[in-house]
């Protein structure tokens, strides 16, 4: 049975970044389509859940901040490959583990509740686009139907359909992830862990984020290939050369296997982190945004904040192009201006200092860190130290000590650390 749609705006993906576009335009009177190809919004969580207060505002979270904050995070234990810990202690709370399924779903809610309809378990396959717009392929369970629509936005993450119907740039680098929760850990709820090391996360680094109540996300992103095949195998323990294979060795490290004694896994998640935006985001008729867009730090993997950010802006392009009822190309390019001027900069940073680090030996990272082991740069880390934006503390310490320009890379390890 076919039950074609017409609408103004279609949304692929109800993550953050799509819910947050979707309630932007749908508040201003638009018919939007949110789709999301899971039956259950926030399922399977996708991240470690470790925001800012920037996050929460720009989100407009409000009065549920108490129900998705689940740890609240002071500092950081950087461990070098040989084992020497770097010890960074903020000054005040620097940032928050959430509940990261209740968030998206907070999100979602708040979309729908400004309009927009939400289609769940909805698969887009293919976008066309033609004669001045643009025609969805969707399936859900039960039928095959198309969404035709002024305008398509992508949010729909790192293997996006919508980037590949525009045949817009691919993200530049993947990074392969596998993360568990796991309940009664013993462990400092206020600071994160962060373990690098080519043994330990190859190509980048592993992390222990507390979640509350006992509870800890413990996981790694590494350049090893895990295709989809590799994930599953790695959900049922099988081993191999896959990111799930470094998780179960980074498991029997004495530190971790401490902290996890008599801990049980309540989830495990695979996933695929992209890095490196296209130069281009936008197509007549289309746009994408968040990871579908890389648009995600390269020094942490965290795309929440950056996302969002893209999204404002995407949103407001959004709006402006169906005031004009002009989806062109030519007028959707402010788009990326737009999320340049936001973001872009510490975007280009961060794949600089990630080409250096992904060059570097462990004896070499582990002289960095031992340099940054004192207490005066400690102390800049600790003022000047922001996950959302951590080319700050590098340039400070460069500013105050110029001979140390040689320890970029690892000053921005320790900054992507600093709270990860």
């Amino acid at each position: 049975m076919m039950k074609n749609i017409s609408c103004d705006v279609l949304v692929v993906g109800a993550g953050p970044v799509g819910s947050f576009t979707a309630r932007r335009i749908a508040e201003k009177g638009y018919n939007v389509v949110l789709a999301e190809e899971h039956e259950k919004i926030g399922e399977p969580a996708h991240c470690t859940g470790l925001v800012t207060q920037r996050v929460l505002e720009i989100a407009e979270i409000g009065n549920s901040c108490k129900e998705i904050i689940q740890s609240e995070i002071r500092g950081a234990n950087i461990r070098a490959p040989d084992g020497t810990l770097l010890p960074v202690r903020g000054k005040k709370v620097e940032a928050y583990s959430i509940d990261r399924i209740l968030f998206d779903r907070i999100l979602c809610d708040s979309a729908v509740d400004s309009g927009a309809a939400l289609k769940t378990g909805t698969r887009v396959s293919e976008v066309i686009r033609k004669n001045g717009s643009a025609t969805a392929a969707a399936k859900s369970s039960r039928e095959v139907f198309e969404i035709s629509a002024k305008l398509v936005i992508g949010a729909d993450g790192a293997f996006s359909v919508v980037r590949r119907s525009a045949g817009l740039e691919e993200p530049k680098e993947l990074l392969y992830g596998f993360q568990a929760e796991f309940e009664n850990v013993h462990m400092d709820e206020s600071n994160v862990e962060i373990l690098v090391g080519s043994g330990i996360a190859p190509g980048f680094f592993a992390w222990i984020v507390p979640a509350g109540e006992g509870r800890a996300r413990i996981g790694l992103c590494t350049t090893s290939q895990q295709t989809s095949a590799g994930a599953i195998r790695c959900m049922a323990g099988d081993s191999g050369h896959s990111a799930g294979d470094y998780f179960e060795r980074m498991l029997t490290l004495p530190g971790i296997a401490k902290a996890t004694k008599g801990a049980r896994i309540v989830r495990k998640i695979a996933g695929v982190v992209p890095l490196g935006a296209p130069q281009k985001t936008y197509a007549d008729n289309l746009m994408i945004a968040g990871d579908a867009a890389a648009q995600v730090k390269p020094t942490s993997g965290g795309g929440i904040y950056t996302g969002l950010v893209c999204a404002e802006q995407c949103a407001a392009a959004a709006l402006a192009a169906l005031e004009r009822a002009d989806f062109s190309e030519r007028f959707l390019s402010q788009y990326q201006k737009r999320w340049q001027e936001k973001i872009g900069r510490e975007l280009r940073l961060g794949m600089l200092f990630r080409k250096a680090l992904r060059k570097m030996p462990d004896r070499t990272i582990n002289k960095i860190l031992h340099k940054l082991n004192n207490p005066e740069i400690l102390e800049i880390i600790s003022k000047c130290g922001d996950i959302d934006y951590p080319s700050k503390v590098a340039f400070e310490i460069f500013k105050r000590r110029p001979g140390l320009a040689a320890l970029a890379p690892g000053i921005m390890i320790s900054a992507a650390g600093n709270y990860l």
